[in-house]
């Protein structure tokens, strides 16, 4: 086995100082800015479409009374999904 060389003492650097403002800080306020301001727009768009409904979904309507009033020739077809209408007319 060979000898081991001495290394040299490493002389102690003082602690850097860290910086004011960080690159981390800057971007988690505009994450959190964008975050702000894109749940204000849902709700503001989320209020103004309250009374909106897609023709879809009347028809979805029209299949649950049809199957609240018993009407299942005109229940059962074959374009629109029965689960959500059964859930709708529970």
């Amino acid at each position: 086995m060979g000898k081991r060389r001495k290394s040299a003492p490493v002389a102690a650097q003082p602690p850097a100082e860290p910086p004011t403002q960080t690159v981390t800080t800057v971007s988690r306020r505009l994450l959190d800015t964008v975050a702000i301001v894109a749940a204000i727009l849902c709700v503001t768009l989320g209020y103004l479409s309250r009374k909106a409904i897609n023709p879809d979904g009347v028809s979805y309507l029209d299949l649950s009374a049809a199957l609240q009033r018993g009407d299942l020739p005109h229940f059962v077809q074959g374009y629109w999904s029965p689960l959500l209408s059964m859930v709708v007319a529970t």
